[in-house]
Parts: C-alpha cells; sequence; structure tokens
C-alpha cells in the first residue's frame, strides 16, 4: 500500500484530522476531542501503513507533538496560515449552497459545522503540494 498523509490541525480542545493518498485524495477526515486523538491514529495506523504524520504549526501543536513523541511516530509541520479561509472554499466546493443561500455572496456564507477537518485537508494538500522537508522531521524512533 501507498504510503499516506495524516494530517492534523491541532486545536487547544478539538483536533481536525484528515487521511489523504499521495494525490491529495481525501479517504478520511474528522473533528475529534484532543483526548480522542491517540486511539484513532492507533486504529488509523494499524490499516494504513506507512503512515507519515504532517501537523499544522499553530494553535494546540504541543499537544500533538507530545502525543507523536508518546506514540513514536514521525512527524512534520507545514505552515497553517490562512488554512480556515481555504477550508471554508473547500467546503462550499464540495458542499454547495442551496436554496436561497445559493445567492449569497461566497464571502458572506458561514458553514453551519465546523470544519476543523476541512483545515486537516488543506495542511495535508499543501505539503503534497510542496512536497518538501522544511528540516523539521522529527523521528522520535531513533
Amino acid at each position: 500500500m501507498d504510503k499516506v498523509i495524516l494530517s492534523i490541525d491541532p486545536g487547544t480542545e478539538k483536533c481536525g484530522i484528515a487521511l489523504l493518498d499521495q494525490k491529495g485524495g481525501v479517504i478520511h477526515q474528522a473533528i475529534l476531542p484532543v483526548d480522542e486523538l491517540e486511539p484513532s491514529i492507533n486504529k488509523l495506523s494499524k490499516t494504513y501503513s506507512p503512515l507519515k504524520v504532517i501537523i499544522g504549526n499553530s494553535t494546540g501543536r504541543k499537544k500533538v507533538v507530545q502525543l507523536m513523541k508518546k506514540m513514536k511516530m514521525n512527524y512534520e509541520f507545514i505552515e497553517e496560515r490562512l488554512s480556515t479561509l481555504e477550508a471554508r472554499k473547500l467546503y462550499f466546493k464540495m458542499n454547495p449552497p442551496r436554496g436561497l443561500k445559493k445567492l449569497l455572496p461566497k464571502g458572506f456564507l458561514v458553514p453551519s459545522v465546523a470544519i476543523d477537518d476541512w483545515s486537516a485537508v488543506i495542511i495535508g494538500q499543501r505539503y503534497l503540494f510542496h512536497n518538501k522537508s522544511d528540516g523539521d522531521d522529527h523521528d522520535v524512533t531513533s
């Protein structure tokens, strides 16, 4: 099986996660409380191995990094700036507004659900698009 990317949009109370194939296609996405992250990653890593973890470099990343070290998983950081705005656009592309909301300018639309998982998709796709390491690859298994 090809290597898959697990991207994480870290937060203080919840995290968005997305599992992507090498072309950026979404295999799985979810929003999880931080305390449910470890069992979910364990389950995903048993099904999809090898797993490369990409973490957005903003709010809440310290808890996620501690978890990655505890789980002895390799990870990399990627710039997360403006990922929420891109996630909103992607959300509405995949879930177009209906009814009268179709008439509103896109800038006025607000998703009716949390989009942390869509932000994780954006983070993973950015990594794949740039396909480079910023030298911040943390191999905790050696």
